[in-house]
């Protein structure tokens, strides 16, 4: 579909100008978590969720046109905060 040839192409940007390979859906929810600057309440945690939710679906697309799994892609991410010695970012 067109939507799919759209997402191709991002993605594939997105991973060439990586350097460290960090998929676009989890870099929304890098940034998202970061700027929400969230604490414990029951409005707040709803908020995460919701954040949650939609890296998730974005993850799903993101796999499904990828050709990758979501696990794959997730641990690949890790690895590469890892070796570049980024931990908080692995561990999230």
């Amino acid at each position: 579909s067109i939507q799919d040839e759209l997402l191709s192409e991002e993605f594939e940007k997105c991973r060439a100008s990586n350097t460290r390979f960090f998929p676009p859906p989890l870099q929304r929810l890098q940034d998202l978590l970061k700027a929400s600057d969230l604490d414990d309440a029951v409005e707040t945690k709803n908020l995460k969720n919701m954040i949650v939710k939609s890296c998730m679906r974005d993850m799903y697309h993101y796999a499904r046109v990828s050709g990758l799994h979501v696990m794959e892609t997730v641990v690949e991410a890790a690895l590469s905060a890892i070796k570049k010695e980024q931990f908080e970012d692995a561990s999230n």
